[in-house]
């Protein structure tokens, strides 16, 4: 992989288009605020009253936005549907799921913000400092991944061509290592042989091989259909929109590979410069055990405030709600027009897809412990089984 860094360990401006260099000052929440924990464990079936707990709700247990629900119209009739009853029901789903969460972050390896490898050094010293990086895979790779995947791209381009609703997963295709092998070993050994699992697997605290990959393709139409027009800037209507952490837990590593021509018209890759540094154990447990929870709309706003907010929440917020500027001023554009693999960190806040013209196709690539893929015949190991038994 090809990364090109300053004295300091930080991309060159030249690989990216850097709205800002200065990382967000906001300090990170303690882990677990104290006065929850009792919550967390332990809430009984009564004494919800109106105002859920009855804690003060302190939104500086959140370094990220909080949305202000309430404030929505379009949300309303949810709040008139809320009843005690409806509460309960909420807590009994997310506690439990909270508390699961929970237990696994205290197994789970943290990020590794020291760490050194020698060799590659630069390029995990600027993830570690941005939570983003951009590089080159070498061009004989992207051409072959390409050939390869292009004929799932046309599919997914032709389905987004006459859906009147597009939805995420419309515009994606996941791809299973045992009808895939030959990919699967294709990806991770480039990926291998370019430093980027060296890079990996020094923040994560493991060695990590390849999990999952995906196809996705975002057009003009979908983003038309989504976000209305988009700006000059590439950015939509509601600066803010889409705006999201995702809602896995360990490894928080991802790689992006764009197999198309990607520039600003394309809806590259945006990410907020060391937002993957600012969340706090509570509040990423909070929001990304209601991403994966997805309980209906009301049970969600039922939630009291202490837990109402979610890994997604560009959508409920503005440029005009605190915390919001810092988030936009920070955000930087990850393309230069010739490089073709982005590494981040998925706990800071990203975005993309805001596509003015033509489309991007690119592959996702997703990661885990080797020693647990195995163990489970997982991922990369499942597609070199699948290889060794032909």
């Amino acid at each position: 992989m090809s990364v090109d860094c300053d004295a300091h360990g930080r991309p060159a401006e030249s690989r990216a288009s850097y709205a800002r260099a200065a990382v967000p000052g906001k300090a990170a929440p303690a882990p677990l605020p104290a006065r929850l924990g009792a919550v967390m464990f332990g809430a009984g079936r009564s004494g919800l009253g109106r105002k859920g707990l009855g804690l003060d709700f302190d939104n500086r247990m959140f370094a990220l936005p909080t949305a202000l629900y309430e404030a929505r119209p379009e949300l309303a009739r949810y709040f008139d549907e809320i009843t005690d009853e409806v509460r309960e029901q909420a807590l009994e789903t997310f506690l439990p799921a909270l508390h699961g969460r929970y237990q696994r972050l205290q197994r789970a390896r943290r990020r590794q913000f020291e760490a050194r490898i020698g060799a590659g050094d630069e390029v995990l010293r600027a993830f570690q400092q941005d939570g983003v990086v951009l590089g080159a895979l070498e061009p004989g790779v992207r051409r072959s991944l390409r050939a390869y995947l292009e004929p799932i791209a046309r599919t997914i381009l032709a389905r987004l061509e006459t859906l009147a609703k597009i939805k995420f997963a419309d515009g994606q295709v996941p791809l299973e290592p045992g009808d895939h092998p030959r990919l699967f070993v294709e990806v991770e050994t480039a990926l291998d042989e370019g430093g980027v699992l060296d890079v990996f697997s020094a923040y994560s605290g493991e060695r990590l091989g390849l999990l999952r990959l995906a196809v996705q393709v975002n057009t003009a139409r979908e983003t038309r259909l989504k976000y209305g027009e988009i700006d000059a800037s590439g950015a939509p209507r509601l600066k803010t929109a889409y705006f999201h952490v995702d809602s896995n837990e360990w490894p928080q590593v991802k790689a992006l590979i764009y197999l198309s021509d990607v520039e600003l018209d394309q809806g590259p890759f945006r990410f907020v410069k060391g937002s993957h540094r600012l969340m706090g154990d509570f509040e990423a447990l909070v929001r990304k055990t209601n991403d994966r929870l997805r309980q209906p709309p009301v049970r969600f706003l039922a939630l009291p405030p202490e837990f109402r907010q979610h890994a997604s929440f560009g959508d409920y917020i503005d440029e005009t709600t605190p915390g919001a500027a810092g988030l936009l001023a920070d955000e930087v554009v990850v393309c230069d027009g010739g490089s073709d693999l982005i590494l981040f960190d998925n706990n800071g806040v990203h975005r993309g897809g805001f596509v003015r013209s033509g489309h991007r196709f690119m592959l996702q690539c997703q990661f885990d412990s080797v020693a647990r893929m195995a163990e489970r015949h997982e991922g990369s190991a499942a597609a070199r089984a699948a290889l060794q038994a032909v």
